[in-house]
């Protein structure tokens, strides 16, 4: 069953997430739970890359998107620092690789889903790893949402 609703989550990036035993989730903590947090001082630009499933979309917002003010970089790193994982296997699209370039010049790379719905939620995995899925909330959904579609 979380099989299920996580691909109709997953594949979308939108939607609302399960509740009760439909979904089992960490508690507190994102992606750096394990690690220490990603610090928007130390994040030169986070670029997008639409993936072929954008592609798809009747509109694609973009081919290639790139943030770098300190405004947007911290939208971004609030996602990933407080997403809670979402346990069990995942099956799902991507609509965006998100690519984090830091000054020192690595980079850290993930698969985001974030729809143009309002009042969905979206859907970030770690890559490599990517059987690794971090939940965006609602809220998160909707700046990221303002960014990538309306800015």
């Amino acid at each position: 069953m979380l099989l299920l609703v996580a691909f109709a989550v997953m594949t979308a990036g939108c939607g609302e997430l399960p509740s009760g035993n439909e979904r089992s989730m960490a508690a507190a903590g994102g992606i750096t739970q394990s690690s220490a947090p990603i610090n928007e001082q130390d994040i030169l630009t986070v670029r997008l890359q639409c993936t072929n499933e954008c592609t798809r979309m009747g509109k694609p917002p973009f081919t290639e998107k790139r943030f770098e003010s300190a405004d947007e970089i911290n939208v971004f790193v609030q996602v990933i620092n407080h997403s809670p994982k979402i346990e069990g296997d995942m099956d799902y699209s991507t609509l965006f690789l998100m690519y984090l370039t830091f000054i020192d010049g690595t980079e850290k790379v993930f698969a985001l889903n974030v729809s143009d719905l309002e009042g969905a939620v979206g859907l970030l995995v770690k890559i490599p790893g990517s059987s690794e899925g971090y939940a965006i909330s609602e809220e998160f959904h909707r700046q990221l949402r303002t960014l990538i579609y309306h800015s």
